[in-house]
């Protein structure tokens, strides 16, 4: 077993809405129960595969349940898998050692990348719009950001990658694996990781933002681009910054966005001006 911090007191994710304040050391503890790491065994031991999870497994009382529950997972779960991207979770499968000892391996390895401040900021501003405040915890400063970039960020969730003769463009809204993503884009993660999630929630309540993309936008790309000379990868950057430009220029996308910052505004660490 590991020698590690958290070790020392039993991680707590707390079930009473009523406290009003907790210790530091109970949230760093709820960050790392919050980090999962899973592993799925095979018969072959050599073929064995670690899953990083955000939240799973918890139940309706618990405080952090609302944030991590269906598509509300989404904000930081996009926000922390990130990093992961770039850490061989394979490479931390060491005979002899234990799921829990691998896990704090792997966290310690998180702790380092820049992306962990903004998870503690994050968790730390969703408890406040609860009511909790944390001993000795100084919250940081809301990030301002313009309205522009929040639908800036938005629109690069609606991907045009492929292009057939046949066929024609092929798209879908996406922002998981999304190499368009940072093209010509200074990001913010914050926004971007809500800009992820308020889509996602988005597209699942309102069909006909996802319908208008393939049955509206994608033939009227065909129509306008199709038959244009070049290479495929001339026509598909041609049709995605059409896309892009339709969606940042869109009013009823645009009220539709901001519309769910206001939904969520309290428990985001950053605030979204015309």
């Amino acid at each position: 077993m590991k020698n590690w911090i958290f070790l020392a007191f039993a991680s707590i994710l707390f079930n009473c809405k009523s406290s009003t304040q907790i210790s530091q050391l109970q949230f760093e503890n709820d960050l790392f129960t919050l980090f999962d790491i899973v592993l799925v065994e095979n018969e072959n031991p050599d073929k064995n595969t670690l899953y990083y999870f955000f939240g799973s497994n918890l139940d309706s009382t618990n405080i952090y349940y609302e944030l991590v529950d269906g598509y509300n997972n989404q904000y930081l779960l996009y926000l922390t898998r990130r990093p992961f991207l770039d850490i061989d979770l394979q490479s931390y499968l060491i005979d002899g050692d234990t799921i829990l000892g691998t896990k704090h391996d792997i966290y310690s390895k998180a702790m380092n990348q820049p992306w962990f401040e903004m998870y503690r900021t994050c968790l730390a501003y969703y408890l406040q719009s609860k009511g909790i405040t944390i001993q000795d915890y100084e919250l940081a400063e809301p990030v301002i950001v313009k309205g522009d970039e929040l639908i800036k960020i938005a629109s690069r969730f609606f991907y045009i990658y492929t292009y057939d003769e046949e066929k024609g463009f092929g798209g879908k809204v996406c922002g998981g694996i999304n190499p368009y993503m940072r093209e010509g884009l200074v990001i913010n993660p914050l926004v971007e990781a809500h800009a992820f999630e308020s889509l996602v929630q988005l597209v699942v309540q309102d069909k006909s933002i996802h319908n208008y993309f393939s049955s509206v936008l994608i033939p009227e790309l065909n129509e306008r681009f199709s038959e244009l000379n070049g290479s495929h990868d001339q026509l598909i950057q041609l049709a995605k910054e059409y896309t892009y430009d339709y969606y940042e220029s869109d009013s009823d996308f645009r009220e539709k966005m901001i519309s769910q910052y206001h939904n969520k505004k309290s428990s985001l660490p950053f605030k979204i001006v015309e």
